[in-house]
């Protein structure tokens, strides 16, 4: 069983992120921001929801993996997306009682896991973007590419 498989008793929120991301921000003037702002909107209340049934970090890579997944559908910048993700994570684990070094490193792992889907100009354009933001973080991503087999 991986990190991202889900147990019967517990629930991904991998299709609801996606759903949301395709259906709302296709036209949104600032996906980006949108994308982030959902990414915080769905993983505090299932922190809270889910606890102590769902891991914190399966709900994040979940929901970042269906929000990049969402973005990938709607063709918008999916490094642009992933900074702003990786910005609001703090704002994310000071509202959900968690170590916000952990949450971004559970965001990135969800994002480099689909970056299979996207290509790999894409996902340097990813580590670079991150790298320029989160001096360090784009080795930690680079390293979850590799482990997701990218």
């Amino acid at each position: 069983m991986t990190e991202t498989t889900v147990p019967e008793n517990q629930y991904d929120f991998e299709p609801l992120s996606r759903e949301i991301v395709v259906n709302r921000l296709k036209d949104s003037p600032d996906p980006y921001a949108a994308a982030a702002k959902t990414a915080r909107d769905i993983i505090i209340p299932a922190l809270k929801s889910t606890l102590p049934g769902q891991r914190p970090k399966v709900t994040t890579i979940q929901v970042c993996r269906g929000i990049i997944t969402g973005i990938l559908a709607i063709n918008k910048s999916v490094p642009e997306t992933a900074v702003a993700i990786l910005q609001m994570t703090a704002e994310i684990a000071h509202e959900g009682n968690i170590e916000p070094g952990e949450l971004m490193t559970w965001a990135m792992e969800g994002i480099a896991s689909v970056m299979n889907l996207a290509g790999r100009d894409v996902s340097w354009a990813v580590e670079s973007a991150i790298e320029s933001q989160f001096t360090g973080a784009g080795a930690v991503f680079s390293g979850f590419i590799r482990l997701h087999g990218h």
